[in-house]
């Protein structure tokens, strides 16, 4: 998939590098004339969108073939098509800020090494500088790549929406949801319970449980004077222990139920065509050391396994990696078509300096500083040949 990704940057980027550089004697001719910079850029853009989706279906089709992932192939050459038009607009960005042809083949790579570094896969976010990484959130850097948000909806799709995850992904994801709140949530917060700095952070995940249950509530937890009763709350983490052991345990029934309904033999042979182990392992966040997160700076408890499993969250751009859907303006959207709509606006917002002509007045500075440098530099040569 990442490869995936990194050749649909590279197709688009490749592709449109030298489009507006070649043309520059026919634009200076058009803009003595008054013609319009817009009609020029548009035409320039159906062109490479007409190309894009073609080249982007064969190679989907292609790679689908021999991956096998049929079911997925349509959201798969969605989203590489998305990608190689904004690897598009971003390549008519590169044509119109310098003027060689060598020094355009030369940025290419390097534009393309950041995309490769901050997606994700390649580094790990939560093993970035401190200055770049959060504990459980994708960094600001990371959100700034395109690649970050097609390899994260490319990840998501074709690990929940094959055939066979269609099906037993609710179970999975309500099993898991109990696994972790009884094997790291419980301890977690009976240690915090230890220290009374951690106050606030047992009463907010305390409120937050009570949202969820409704025959397991702790109504004495917390005082009438928002002071954290211990005891009370001690007792009521062991009522919860119990409540999640018996959900873990109902879930995980279903789970055997719905297997022999559908068939061992008959779901062995469907993993075996439809999920990629390590994909799976990559989006449960397998290999991770810490499983649990405590935020002293927003006061609660993070869950770091499993983010393909975990419930949608409130937030966007700070969600977790792999979560299956994330929010924008208080509507749940699925992370494939959220991540989409994401690389279109960065598209957009690309189109807009071009349009605007902020991408040529950003390319004229950079000349007019390289042009500067090289006098410079070439004064400096005649200075220390006339000495020698």
């Amino acid at each position: 998939l990442f490869v995936s990704v990194l050749v649909a940057i590279f197709f688009g980027t490749t592709m449109s590098a030298e489009e507006i550089f070649k043309d520059r004697k026919i634009l200076k001719r058009q803009r003595y004339l008054h013609l319009s910079w817009n009609s020029y850029l548009i035409a320039k853009i159906v062109i490479l969108v007409l190309i894009s989706g073609i080249q982007s279906l064969l190679y989907t089709l292609v790679s689908s073939l021999v991956i096998g992932l049929y079911p997925s192939f349509l959201p798969y050459w969605i989203l590489l098509f998305s990608l190689t038009i904004w690897a598009n607009i971003l390549g008519l960005s590169i044509s119109i800020l310098f003027k060689s042809t060598k020094v355009i083949y030369i940025t290419i790579p390097i534009i393309i090494i950041p995309p490769i570094i901050f997606s994700g896969l390649m580094v790990s976010y939560a093993r970035m500088h401190p200055w770049l990484r959060t504990e459980h959130e994708v960094p600001w850097i990371g959100n700034l790549m395109a690649s970050r948000w097609a390899f994260e909806a490319l990840t998501v799709e074709l690990a929940t929406n094959n055939p066979l995850e269609k099906e037993f992904y609710p179970i999975k994801k309500q099993r898991s949801l109990a696994s972790w709140k009884s094997e790291f949530w419980i301890p977690q917060m009976e240690l915090l319970l230890d220290d009374k700095k951690n106050d606030e952070i047992v009463k907010n995940e305390l409120i937050k449980e009570n949202k969820l249950w409704k025959n397991v509530k702790c109504e004495d937890c917390i005082t009438s004077t928002g002071q954290l009763d211990k005891q009370n709350t001690t007792l009521h983490l062991q009522k919860l222990q119990k409540a999640y052991n018996k959900t873990y345990q109902y879930w995980n029934n279903a789970f055997d139920e719905l297997l022999n309904q559908y068939g061992k033999e008959k779901y062995y042979t469907a993993t075996q065509r439809y999920c990629n182990e390590e994909l799976l392992h990559l989006a449960s966040n397998k290999y991770a050391l810490n499983k649990i997160f405590v935020d002293t700076v927003d006061q609660e408890i993070v869950q770091l396994s499993d983010p393909l499993y975990q419930k949608h969250t409130d937030r966007m751009l700070d969600a977790p990696m792999y979560i299956k859907s994330k929010t924008i303006a208080g509507i749940q959207v699925d992370t494939y078509w959220l991540n989409t709509i994401i690389i279109w606006s960065f598209t957009f917002l690309l189109y807009l300096l071009l349009a605007l002509q902020i991408t040529s007045k950003l390319g004229r500075k950079i000349q007019n500083h390289l042009k500067t440098f090289e006098l410079k530099r070439t004064e400096r040569r005649k200075e220390m040949n006339q000495r020698a």
